[in-house]
């Protein structure tokens, strides 16, 4: 689940980065999050990612997705300017696609999980297919 798309980062900036995750994540407990609603973006008629919605647990991870812009601001590093929305992707298509049928009316799934850490990934493109790597890990208190 991607709390924060950052793009391109120098890596002279990633200690930054880690430190403004370190704040976001710091004093916070753990929780469980439960995933629900399936749904497509930008729409089922024309989807290109299909996603799987959180319901329980989104204030938490609204609220450390906030802390988190709020740190990155602060240190005048780049953030995104969009809504957070809590969701996990399950899926990507080359070419926009209708999913309704896919989708239907009702389609949900229940799977809940407990949220312990916050990881700092770096997206890498390259020959084959996307890979990401993990650069630092913060854990939610117990």
């Amino acid at each position: 689940m991607t709390l924060e798309f950052l793009g391109s980062v120098p890596d002279v900036d990633i200690e930054r980065v880690e430190t403004c995750c370190q704040a976001a994540v710091e004093g916070r407990e753990r929780f469980d999050v439960t995933l629900n609603a399936v749904g497509a973006f930008p729409n089922s008629r024309r989807a290109r990612t299909l996603w799987v919605g959180a319901s329980e647990g989104a204030r938490q991870l609204a609220t450390i997705a906030s802390a988190l812009r709020r740190e990155l601001a602060s240190n005048r590093l780049r953030h995104e300017d969009r809504d957070f929305k809590p969701h996990l992707t399950i899926a990507r298509v080359r070419r926009p696609m209708s999913v309704k049928k896919l989708l239907g009316s009702d389609c949900t799934v229940d799977v809940s999980m407990p949220v312990v850490a916050v990881t700092l990934f770096e997206s890498c493109i390259g020959d084959g297919p996307l890979r990401y790597v993990e650069l630092a890990e913060f854990d939610l208190r117990k």
